[in-house]
């Protein structure tokens, strides 16, 4: 028993120190948002094609669809690729006023949009495009007006082959406050976007939110087409750029670009399973494993703390010696530790703090949402990235 109770002192005071140093690396990242980037002269600015399929939402589209209208860069185009629709929402979209230069197309695809096909749409748009650089984007994301510039000349400077921004998760319920921010950070800990871009790191992964890559690279790796079939296919084209020897970078731009791609509990069920598993590589083994290093990570410091409780309870008749003593102490630093670390990353992300205590909870979510998606997807119930595409595109639509 002392063993254990050692041990499991241990383990929480080095999850505790994980959290910290999660803590201290995001506080010490330059925020990319502040950063000094020379503009780029209005004749020195390559031409972009922003594309974006959107689900069957028209007020979603709307709201993305003006903030790329809204852009101060001087040369792009605005490319809407859409399934069948009976919503009213192409009309919607036809009544905006496009500007010189910011042209919209409408482009009515073949594919059916069912659940999982927007990498099939892309190509479509692809097609039309007539920009140096692509930008692929979602239609539930929100762009502030200088970001497209800020992008590009970021990657002219960082002589770039592709880019992808990490946006701010905007939470208004109480499920998208518990769970978006500790999905955002777990994966920023196991995988670190600021390790993406460095040559000897294998490990990709990019955010289908905003994705900009040049037409060079894009037509280089085969575009959407070579990387349909994969798990994560914005991931899976940004190692292929990377593997041909363009340089590339994911950095957080959470006060220039939102998202907010779910919205009740059942989408982020649904949705974040599906994305846990498909960032994860689609590998059984290593999602079982990253569920239980999520529940490790997030719920275990707080369970420890029952001992602490129980001895509180029933007096100090319940210590069976010394070490249980210390268990109860472990337990309570490694618990306030992790209380402080997640209040200054949700004040680092944009994610309101006064959710802190609801870690557990949303590690606990998080980690059954990724076995739900594993044991679906063993099943064999079909594509766990065509389910939560329907869920969503459903949630949106009688969100209307």
């Amino acid at each position: 028993m002392m063993f254990i109770s050692l041990g499991v002192s241990g383990l929480v005071l080095l999850v505790a120190w994980m959290w910290l140093q999660l803590a201290k690396r995001e506080v010490s990242l330059p925020i990319w948002s502040t950063l000094e980037i020379p503009e780029l002269a209005e004749d020195a600015s390559p031409f972009v094609s922003i594309l974006v399929a959107p689900h069957d939402n028209g007020r979603d589209t709307e709201r993305c669809l003006q903030s790329l209208l809204r852009q101060d860069y001087p040369c792009y185009e605005v490319i809407v690729v859409e399934g069948p629709s009976n919503n009213g929402t192409r009309e919607r979209w036809q009544a905006h006023t496009p500007t010189a230069d910011a042209p919209l197309q409408i482009i009515q695809a073949d594919a059916m949009f069912a659940g999982g096909t927007r990498h099939a749409l892309i190509p479509q748009g692809v097609d039309h495009a007539r920009g140096e650089w692509l930008l692929f984007t979602t239609p539930t994301t929100y762009h502030a007006p200088g970001l497209l510039s800020r992008a590009i000349a970021y990657s002219r400077l960082q002589g770039l082959g592709m880019l992808s921004l990490m946006p701010r998760h905007e939470c208004r319920a109480f499920w998208e406050h518990v769970c978006h921010p500790v999905a955002v950070q777990y994966l920023d800990f196991v995988m670190p976007m600021g390790q993406v871009g460095k040559p000897q790191v294998r490990g990709v992964w990019a955010s289908d939110a905003f994705v900009l890559v040049s037409r060079q690279a894009y037509t280089a790796v085969g575009g959407h087409e070579a990387v349909a079939s994969d798990a994560h296919p914005e991931g899976a084209l940004m190692r292929r750029v990377k593997d041909l020897g363009y340089r590339v970078e994911f950095v957080k731009a959470m006060d220039l670009l939102q998202t907010r791609p779910y919205r009740t509990f059942r989408g982020l069920w649904a949705g974040w399973g599906t994305s846990l598993y498909k960032l994860l590589g689609a590998q059984p083994g290593r999602v079982l494993a990253h569920a239980m290093a999520i529940w490790l990570w997030a719920v275990s410091p707080f369970a420890a703390l029952v001992p602490a409780f129980s001895f509180g309870f029933w007096g100090l008749d319940a210590v069976q010696g010394w070490w249980d003593v210390v268990l109860a102490v472990s337990a309570i630093l490694a618990v306030v530790t992790i209380l402080q670390a997640q209040s200054v990353l949700r004040r680092v992300h944009r994610q309101n703090h006064f959710y802190t205590a609801t870690l557990p909870l949303g590690g606990f979510c998080l980690g059954a949402a990724a076995l739900w998606s594993l044991t679906r997807r063993l099943a064999g119930e079909g594509s766990m990235v065509e389910r939560a595409s329907l869920s969503t595109a459903k949630e949106l639509g009688a969100d209307q």
